[in-house]
């Protein structure tokens, strides 16, 4: 007995994850050292305290409704966000067990904390990256969209200014063929005959 709970408490100890022991009133019992350093708390900080109080209200909340499911027998995996010593937070994945007596009874569980907090900081990252890049490419949509309302500004003045010389250098030649005309009208025939065979 005596060696098996060496061997059980260095694998607690030695386990990369924390481990909490809670009783039927929600009081931390136990904890390993690795959920100690998780939470930057010695062992006397944690233990008999319950693990709401290294939560925000919003996790108080979360953690509510899950103590509600372990009393019902669930045990399926949950995120939580604890708020360490010095006030930063930890990300961590909380795979519980309840713990029943013989009657049925809730009597406290047990959880095992993983800390995820580097894959947090590596999705936010990832996120912030991702809205980078959409804002980029609205930013470079948008100067696309002004130059080619431009481009299409400078073709539509350049289509004007084109159809404007053509109207001023056809009206120009109409009005001396026009000219022309007028003045042959009033020439006598054989003149107009000489005329048309000299420009012939």
């Amino acid at each position: 007995l005596r060696k098996s709970m060496e061997q059980y408490k260095t694998l607690v100890e030695t386990m990369n994850e924390g481990l909490v022991v809670t009783d039927e009133n929600c009081l931390n019992i136990f904890v390993n050292e690795n959920l100690c350093a998780m939470l930057g708390y010695e062992k006397d900080g944690i233990i008999r305290r319950p693990l709401a109080h290294f939560l925000d209200d919003a996790n108080k909340k979360i953690y509510e409704e899950q103590i509600l499911k372990r009393k019902a027998g669930a045990s399926a995996p949950y995120e939580l966000v604890l708020t360490k010593k010095d006030g930063r937070k930890v990300h961590a994945i909380v795979s519980p067990k309840p713990i029943f007596d013989d009657n049925g009874d809730y009597k406290g569980s047990f959880a095992v904390l993983t800390d995820i907090s580097g894959r947090k900081r590596s999705e936010e990252e990832i996120k912030r990256l991702n809205e980078e890049l959409e804002q980029k490419v609205i930013e470079r949509t948008i100067r696309l969209q002004v130059l080619s309302k431009r481009l299409l500004e400078v073709q539509e003045a350049e289509r004007r200014y084109i159809a404007q010389e053509l109207h001023d250098e056809i009206g120009q030649s109409l009005t001396g063929v026009k000219l022309a005309l007028e003045s042959l009208m009033h020439l006598p025939a054989d003149n107009i005959k000489a005329g048309i065979q000299e420009v012939q």
